[in-house]
């Protein structure tokens, strides 16, 4: 018993390199695997009862074996134990009680620039559907002085649909001609 408790104080201050330490600092080289081998079966088993004294005091039902999970959980709970000396840590948290309260929350807050974030959102919204459904058009007009008065030529183009622009470009080119009174001349391609 007294091999027992000493082995588990080993363990708890320093983890298996503590046992590593003691079996070469007091057993002789040539029974040091020997010794190490049974030392090692001692603390698996004496950590494995303290585990499954735990977990029937929670009410786990183990007599068909420790589930993959709990094994999986011990696995990891005796590693974290035996390298918590590494960090000289002076103390251990345990979670002992945990409520999961499932909330959710609507937060308002004061923002002095929303009203600029929205009309920056409206303008790019406008301006979405303005690229999809407005055609860029250009007009060009060109004055160059004549014998007895000013020859103006008329050009455009248009970047969609290009049969309605060519029907769209000779009625603007008719009426600039009624407005101005000159006659309409020959038209080439009505992009350019």
């Amino acid at each position: 018993i007294n091999t027992m408790l000493r082995l588990m104080d080993l363990f708890t201050r320093g983890g298996f390199e503590a046992i590593v330490a003691q079996v070469e600092g007091s057993v002789p080289e040539e029974r040091r695997a020997d010794v190490m081998d049974a030392y090692m079966k001692v603390l698996r088993n004496l950590l494995s009862t303290a585990y499954a004294q735990v977990l029937e005091e929670e009410g786990v039902d183990i007599s068909n074996g420790i589930s993959e999970r709990d094994a999986r959980f011990y696995e990891d709970a005796v590693n974290a134990l035996a390298t918590l000396p590494a960090y000289g840590s002076p103390f251990y948290l345990q979670l002992t009680d945990f409520t999961h309260i499932q909330a959710s929350g609507l937060q308002i807050a004061r923002a002095p620039g929303k009203n600029v974030v929205y009309l920056g959102f409206a303008l790019l919204i406008l301006g979405v559907f303005m690229m999809f459904y407005v055609h860029q058009r250009r007009l060009w007009f060109w004055l160059e002085a004549d014998g007895q008065g000013t020859r103006v030529l008329f050009a455009g183009t248009g970047s969609r649909d290009q049969r309605d622009f060519a029907a769209e470009f000779e009625r603007l080119a008719g009426r600039f001609a009624r407005v101005t009174g000159g006659k309409p001349g020959s038209r080439a391609d009505p992009k350019e």
